[in-house]
């Protein structure tokens, strides 16, 4: 069973067979495959789409189990190399319609002590909520390092120019108070960037025992 069956099977539950049909190509059609569908905001479905409210909720419903599926498989204590940290923040993040900032605090076996959402405004402001950032380190007891992440709400996962910036400015602002940033996850859609993996020791210093596998 494919994809589209999938989806038209569940939707059938409440809705006539070839209704279901119509709605599931028409969701594909603008969104591509079921992931894509999970990811989007759900309250467009009845605005794009001819479709029962029941039917709206269920696709919701859906999206739900599937994320908290996604977040339990990535679960984890340590964030201790680059791809777990993407794998992680991913599953936290996709979705999400509006930009958020968040600053994992982890202690000095890469163990995460705190996870804290510094602004749910635009990531332009990283340097700006700097003393957010230290007042959840300083909040953390055995803090050594830190790794943000933040969402790209448009799908697109490809580092911006004030991406870097801002990393930049975080990275020798923490140094002040003895924090490490050991990465910067940028997530967009079912991708991910680690800014660590792709500019290694042009922005990050070499962080013993983070792996950038």
């Amino acid at each position: 069973m494919n994809e589209k069956e999938i989806l038209e099977n569940f939707i059938s539950i409440f809705d006539k067979k070839e209704d279901a049909k119509r709605v599931t190509d028409e969701l594909f059609g603008l969104y591509g495959n079921l992931n894509s569908i999970f990811d989007s905001n759900h309250v467009f479905f009845m605005k794009n789409i001819e479709m029962r409210e029941q039917t709206a909720v269920l696709i919701n419903i859906i999206s739900a189990i599937n994320r908290r599926c996604e977040i339990e498989q990535a679960e984890t204590k340590y964030l201790n190399s680059a791809d777990i940290a993407k794998r992680y923040f991913q599953a936290r993040l996709t979705g999400y319609s509006k930009e958020l900032l968040i600053a994992a605090v982890l202690g000095r076996d890469f163990e995460i002590i705190k996870e804290e959402i510094i602004t749910n405004d635009a990531v332009n402001n990283v340097s700006a909520a700097f003393r957010k950032f230290a007042e959840t380190a300083f909040s953390c007891e055995g803090a050594k390092y830190m790794i943000v992440t933040h969402n790209h709400p448009s799908g697109n996962s490809r580092l911006s120019d004030s991406d870097v910036v801002s990393t930049v400015n975080l990275i020798n602002a923490m140094k002040m108070i003895n924090i490490t940033v050991a990465d910067h996850i940028v997530v967009g859609g079912r991708n991910s960037v680690s800014m660590h993996q792709e500019y290694g020791k042009k922005m990050f210093e070499s962080i013993k025992g983070y792996s950038l596998k």
